[in-house]
């Protein structure tokens, strides 16, 4: 029992050792991609307003013609 729970701790403390550095380069992004990705970011939330807007248009032109028809068959 005590060699397993030593094999296991000393696994534990290699995989932090080589974890560390790691996820340290992973946290900084270069200021290239840094501005990429909020350009990209910043073109999604137009296409997103955009689609929002288009989508409500949608809705009022189908209330519309669905009211229509209810019309005619009534």
């Amino acid at each position: 029992m005590k060699i397993r729970l030593f094999s296991l701790n000393a696994c534990l403390i290699v995989c932090l050792l080589f974890a560390g550095p790691l996820t340290a380069g992973e946290s900084s992004a270069p200021a290239e991609l840094q501005a990429d990705w909020d350009k990209r970011q910043a073109q999604a939330q137009v296409l997103q307003r955009d689609g929002s807007a288009k989508q409500a248009e949608a809705e009022k032109l189908h209330e519309k013609s669905q009211l229509e028809c209810q019309k005619n068959f009534w």
